[in-house]
């Protein structure tokens, strides 16, 4: 985090401040198809490997479980809030933003060198179905949640709906114009 936040960024990341680094990462809802890759820190391809279209990253934050999904309009995330979870724990720290601003309904809007993206306001709701008020709000150190008051006794969705996360590319030749290793190689 600390190179990624020194280094000039043309897009935008986010980062989970305060996250348990360690999060065990669950796949589900495999894919019919599997993928190839090159594993630079080691120096080996990786093949044959399974696609998923669901990563639970469990305990993210104490009691609270981030899910991402694959669907047909990008990436999307969400959060799991079990007995015990605090929804103030989350928070999304955003790198390389010209500006973040709340819309009125409750969503953000970003500018980022590359253009614009909108997060509509999250749709939170109970294991029962109910549907709790929330928004998005903005804090010293980046994003968070405002929550109606629910029953805590009970696990609470909040599920922002994303309009910005897609693959890059286009009908026209790609290149990149650099490449980030961790400390592991990867």
């Amino acid at each position: 985090n600390e190179r990624l936040q020194k280094s000039k960024i043309s897009s935008a990341y986010l980062i989970l401040s305060g996250s348990n680094q360690n999060a065990k990462i669950t796949p589900a809802d495999p894919e019919n198809y599997y993928e190839n890759f090159y594993d630079a820190g080691n120096l080996k391809h990786l093949t044959n490997v399974r696609a998923f279209k669901t990563l639970i990253y469990h305990n993210i934050y104490p009691c609270i479980d981030m899910v991402l999904r694959v669907k047909k309009s990008g990436m999307k995330y969400e959060f799991v809030v079990h007995t015990g979870g605090k929804v103030s724990d989350i928070q999304l720290k955003w790198i390389g933003l010209k500006k973040m601003e709340l819309v009125k309904d409750g969503g953000i809007h970003y500018i980022i060198s590359e253009g614009e993206m909108n997060e509509s306001p999250p749709v939170s709701f109970l294991e029962n179905g109910q549907r709790i008020s929330s928004v998005f709000v903005l804090k010293k150190n980046g994003v968070g949640f405002k929550i109606k008051r629910f029953d805590t006794r009970r696990t609470l969705t909040i599920d922002p709906d994303i309009n910005w996360a897609s693959y890059f590319g286009g009908p026209g030749d790609e290149e990149g114009q650099g490449i980030v290793t961790d400390k592991s190689g990867n």
